[in-house]
């Protein structure tokens, strides 16, 4: 049963061939080919010469197409059989001749299967001997009938063969019928057998000497038109490769959020361009001045999906169809320009047997533009990024803070800010010094940004003070989600060279509009800030809301009041 289709491709290749050796054999004892003199060395000859003719076959075909020219002189020298054989062996080395010059002009084709190549010769083999068998081309109805016999036979093992390998749906009489990219190369087939029944007719009269002079200009023509091709097809690639190159750089440079979103497009055009199944990039920044060295290592593999960490490809490429040698992956490694001491190295893993020189000129093409892609991303992440905290910096807070008040102010949407304080944070720098400080910010830093959602934009407002923007949020959940970052904060342990540094607490305070009566975001963050300030006076490690006229409301839901007999707002203050 011929259930899956690699055994019906199987069989669409090897059915051919085994049929062909089956008729030359009874062919061969029904009228055996001429023996001795030299019929055999032309027979040789005349398949050399059709093969070179055979490598001109444009509209795709799989046909001898001009290397038809040799059949009819074939049959004339050495009968139907030899005019089979020598299809067969024109087929063969056409194969091999269009093999090797792809190969030379870096025209990417992969390696023939043999049974393609086998099932290819059958095929020819089976309508050239239709074809002689029909009638001795001697005559011009005899060429005729002799042409239409090879052309009907060829088109049908077309048919056959497609559906074969891909049986089709429909009445039988639809999928019998050829198609027009089965029947296009046939054309040049008729060319071939028309030519070839003139230089049989020429060899019977003339003698076979100017025959031959024919037929070696009619294989070289069409050799020569095989290689003219080929450079085209090599020119039309380097030009559309280096089309994708500036494609690929016009995508790159454009505007990228993240960092990762333009490492994700190296991947994805690195694959587009140069063909690599697995990507990896090294980045490597040189620290402040005190601090270490940052490496960060991205990788995708042939899904294009980018994750953190190194890229972990098989030892081996997957399988082509066909025959190919089993090889490992050709890496190739390249460094991209440096700027400002930040250096990065790209390496990709390539299947060696897909991989065309071509394709290491387009990389080398691609490598400058990479290069200024991540040079500007690298800058425009270190002007939104706080270096110590890898939060955004203020900037960016306000930027965002504007748009979101004026989106709250057109909907009517809530909006929230919390302004959060480390506390006794100069004790820290005046005890344990500078660095232990940054250290405490970092670890606070990265306990707020485990606390807060992913919507909120986390900033450092100034100093040991952040600020958290919450948009479409009220009063009530903005106070539960800066309880929840002081409860993070509390949880941090840090070890210093000094040992532990005393335990690490945040005062908060937050304001919410539209509850607040404000007219700009600039009076929202004053109103948070002395949110913040009433929760220092009142012992620190705590979270206070902004209520309006000296009230203000703690997270378990009692009511504080401003200072005895004072019931207006107090201005914002300097703490420490």
């Amino acid at each position: 049963m011929l259930s899956s289709p690699s055994a019906r491709r199987r069989a669409a290749a090897l059915l051919p061939p085994a049929l062909a050796a089956v008729a030359l054999l009874l062919v061969a004892r029904w009228a055996p080919p001429p023996t001795g003199g030299w019929a055999p060395a032309a027979g040789l000859g005349l398949a050399v010469v059709g093969a070179l003719a055979a490598l001109h076959r444009p509209f795709g075909g799989r046909t001898l197409g001009l290397g038809a020219a040799a059949l009819a002189p074939a049959a004339a020298l050495a009968g139907p059989v030899g005019a089979g054989l020598a299809a067969a062996v024109v087929m063969l080395l056409a194969e091999a001749g269009r093999v090797l010059l792809d190969r030379r002009l870096d025209l990417p084709r992969p390696a023939v299967a043999i049974g393609r190549a086998a099932g290819a010769a059958g095929r020819a083999a089976l309508a050239a001997l239709a074809g002689t068998l029909a009638a001795t081309p001697s005559s011009s109805l005899a060429t005729a009938v002799a042409a239409g016999g090879y052309l009907a036979v060829s088109i049908a093992l077309a048919v056959a063969m497609r559906e074969l390998r891909t049986p089709g749906a429909g009445s039988w009489w639809r999928r019998a019928l050829p198609r027009r990219r089965e029947t296009a190369p046939h054309l040049l087939d008729l060319a071939g057998w028309a030519a070839g029944a003139a230089l049989a007719a020429a060899g019977r009269g003339a003698g076979w000497g100017a025959a031959a002079v024919l037929l070696a200009m009619l294989g070289l023509a069409g050799a020569e038109a095989a290689r003219q091709a080929a450079l085209r097809a090599t020119a039309e690639r380097r030009l559309a490769g280096f089309g994708r190159v500036r494609r690929a750089g016009e995508r790159m440079i454009a505007p990228a959020r993240e960092l990762d979103a333009v490492v994700g497009r190296f991947a994805d055009e690195c694959a587009n361009v140069v063909g690599c199944q697995w990507f990896q990039l090294d980045l490597h920044q040189p620290a402040e001045p005190g601090g270490e060295d940052r490496l960060t290592v991205w990788g995708a593999g042939p899904d294009r999906a980018l994750a953190e960490g190194e890229a972990r490809p098989e030892p081996y490429p997957p399988p082509l169809p066909g025959v190919h040698r089993r090889a490992a992956w050709r890496v190739l490694e390249r460094s991209l320009g440096a700027q400002g001491g930040v250096s990065a190295r790209l390496k990709l893993w390539c299947d060696p047997r897909r991989l065309a020189p071509e394709d290491l000129e387009l990389l080398e093409a691609l490598l400058p533009q990479m290069a200024a892609s991540l040079h500007q991303a690298l800058l425009d992440r270190e002007a939104r990024e706080d270096p110590l905290t890898g939060v955004a910096v203020r900037r960016v807070l306000d930027r965002r803070l504007h748009a979101a008040w004026a989106a709250a102010c057109e909907g009517g949407g809530p909006l929230a800010v919390i302004l959060a304080d480390v506390d006794r944070f100069k004790a820290i720098n005046d005890t344990r010094g500078h660095a232990a400080g940054d250290a405490a910010l970092a670890a606070v830093a990265t306990a707020l940004v485990a606390g807060k959602r992913e919507s909120d934009l986390l900033a450092r407002f100034g100093g040991e003070e952040f600020a958290v923007l919450l948009e479409n949020t009220g009063g009530d959940e903005a106070l539960a989600i800066a309880e929840r970052l002081r409860l993070r904060v509390a949880e941090v342990e840090l070890e210093t060279d000094d040992g532990p540094l005393p335990p690490l607490t945040v005062s908060a305070g937050v304001a919410s509009f539209p509850e607040l009566t404000v007219k700009t975001a600039g009076e929202l963050l004053l109103l948070a800030d002395e949110a913040l300030y009433e929760a220092k006076a009142r012992g620190r490690d705590r979270c206070l809301l902004h209520r309006g006229r000296g009230r203000f409301l703690s997270p378990d839901g009692t009511e504080i009041g401003d200072a005895p007999g004072d019931g207006e707002p107090r201005a914002p203050r300097l703490f420490a």
